[in-house]
């Protein structure tokens, strides 16, 4: 993948948390890898196929997502909901990246771990 396209995922990431918690996240910056960088307590896994191939993954702390469930009004949660929470966001930065990315490339959500003590699958 180039520059320009993981543009799309981080524009879709900070638009989704502006959104929904009112205030642009704070985005590290991007970077390739072959083994298993991932260090919050969820991940979900975007996957991309077509001109373009690869994985993006949106990783958060349990805590993050907690406030972003109890933004929602949410204040009873458990590691399934916590785990749903991220694959919707996941979602909908692969939504915005498909939109962005055009044909050259679709941008799916496919798999969400909690457990990452093993090595999480591209």
């Amino acid at each position: 993948m180039k520059e320009q396209d993981l543009t799309s995922f981080i524009h879709g990431t900070r638009n989704y948390f502006s959104c929904v918690m009112g205030s642009s996240p704070e985005i590290g910056t991007p970077y390739l890898f072959d083994c298993n960088p991932i260090h919050g307590d969820f991940t979900a896994s975007i996957h991309v196929r077509g001109q373009r191939k690869g994985a993006v993954f949106f990783t958060a702390k349990r805590e993050m997502i907690q406030r972003i469930l109890e933004a929602f009004g949410e204040n009873k949660y458990d590691d399934q909901l916590l785990a749903d929470m991220v694959g919707e966001i996941a979602n909908t930065i692969a939504g915005n990246a498909r939109e962005s990315l055009g044909d050259r490339a679709v941008a799916t959500a496919l798999r969400v771990a909690a457990d990452l003590s093993s090595p999480f699958p591209h």
